[in-house]
């Protein structure tokens, strides 16, 4: 196992010293939280403690999309596997579902009554998975 080390942190080095490069300007009024791309990398997604949601253009950099249901700090947001949903997860335990495409709110569920730290989709987009602080990782349908 030793033998791998030197090869792991030499590409661990490589990937660090990349020039960083400005995707979005993102607007936000508070601290971003969590940003994720679509499969084709043509749409960013952030949370932020502004309780909102964003979807961007990375090619422009401009706002597509505002996901402005939230009570209380996006802490997590992620696109399904399609790009065809976004899910959410806010301090105050709740994982919103929306349409990627018009910012639809689906769904507001109250997860746990605790802080939700991360939310997934599984592989075939059909359920969400949320991590609170208390350490519970529950499994939701995506409905």
């Amino acid at each position: 196992m030793f033998h791998f080390l030197p090869i792991l942190l030499m590409v661990v080095s490589l990937a660090v010293q990349a020039q960083p490069q400005l995707i979005v300007n993102t607007g936000h009024t508070d601290d971003v939280t969590s940003v994720v791309l679509t499969s084709d990398r043509k749409l960013a997604l952030t949370g932020s403690k502004d309780q909102t949601a964003r979807i961007w253009d990375v090619a422009t950099g401009k706002e597509k999309l505002r996901l402005s249901d939230h009570d209380d700090w996006v802490n997590a947001a992620v696109f399904s596997p399609d790009d065809q949903f976004v899910a959410t997860g806010t301090a105050d335990s709740h994982i919103n579902l929306y349409s990627a495409s018009d910012g639809k709110l689906i769904s507001k569920t109250n997860a746990s009554g605790w802080f939700i730290v991360s939310v997934a989709f599984t592989p075939d987009g059909k359920h969400i998975v949320s991590a609170d602080r208390n350490g519970d990782v529950v499994v939701w349908t995506a409905d």
